[in-house]
């Protein structure tokens, strides 16, 4: 009986000191909170905006204006350090972006519309004391995630995704990456683009087995309804085959002829749309 009652008040003392243990939190659980995004904040045109730009922990005073009537320079200040810089066509909106949350600065985008609707964006950094151009490149940024010209998406971990206008064959864009380097926007170029471009053949097309090569592993006759498949964005195209092989054409020293057939890109490929 003794060894009974024994077992029982050592069961006893188990379970109540499990009781008294609090459940260490899993660190894993799917409904953890994530960090959150930044939410980008506009800078009307002509109004002051007060927001901490260089992380210093005080809110700077901060204007946006366009300096003409027809948005071909613009002027950013903070706290009454200004910088002018020339554009075509600017916003009548810039915001306060996030380029990279790891530094202490947030940056200013302001968009251009373009003589043609060549999109371009401006980003620029305040440090307290003056202002920098980070970066000049394709792309547009709003807040307006319906808008157009929305073309451009930010990561917040120094990289973003813009379209960039391809310089061969005739007008297209592609998805291009860039990178903050040393406090500057750097393109990442690859070694190909998608295209995917329906066209039909206006001429007999050989292609062939690699880029620039001799050895021609296909004949595409004139009227082959086909897609240009990708690009180096610089001497070549390609194409897939109906066994599912790549065949390449070389592109001339402008980027908007073929080497075979010498002849400009808009005689062999029928259905390319070029803009001015």
């Amino acid at each position: 009986m003794k060894k009974y009652l024994l077992l029982w008040a050592f069961v006893f003392c188990l379970a109540f000191a499990g009781c008294g243990q609090e459940e260490e939190p899993d660190s894993s659980d799917p409904g953890e909170e994530e960090a959150a995004e930044f939410s980008m904040v506009p800078i009307p045109v002509l109004e002051e905006v007060l927001f901490d730009l260089d992380g210093d922990g005080a809110e700077d005073s901060v204007q946006y204006a366009i300096l003409d009537d027809e948005g071909m320079s613009f002027n950013l200040s903070a706290n009454g350090i200004g910088i002018d810089q020339d554009g075509c066509y600017v916003a009548e909106t810039a915001y306060i972006v996030d380029l990279d949350d790891a530094d202490p600065y947030k940056e200013i985008a302001v968009s251009e519309y373009g003589p043609s609707d060549d999109l371009m964006v401006h980003f620029l950094r305040f440090n307290g004391s003056e202002w920098t151009v980070v970066g000049y490149i394709p792309g547009f940024v709003t807040a307006d995630e319906n808008a157009a010209s929305t073309t451009t998406t930010l990561y917040g971990d120094g990289t973003l995704d813009t379209q960039r206008r391809g310089e061969v064959v005739c007008t297209w864009f592609f998805t291009a990456r860039y990178q903050m380097e040393e406090d500057a926007l750097i393109w990442q170029e690859a070694d190909a683009y998608e295209m995917s471009i329906p066209v039909t053949l206006g001429v007999d097309l050989a292609l062939t087995a690699i880029p620039g090569g001799s050895e021609v592993v296909a004949t595409l006759p004139q009227g082959t309804e086909t897609e240009i498949k990708e690009t180096d964005n610089f001497s070549w195209v390609s194409f897939q085959l109906e066994d599912g092989s790549i065949g390449y054409a070389s592109l001339g020293e402008d980027g908007f002829s073929l080497v075979d057939p010498p002849l400009p890109t808009y005689e062999v490929f029928e259905g390319l749309n070029f803009a001015d």
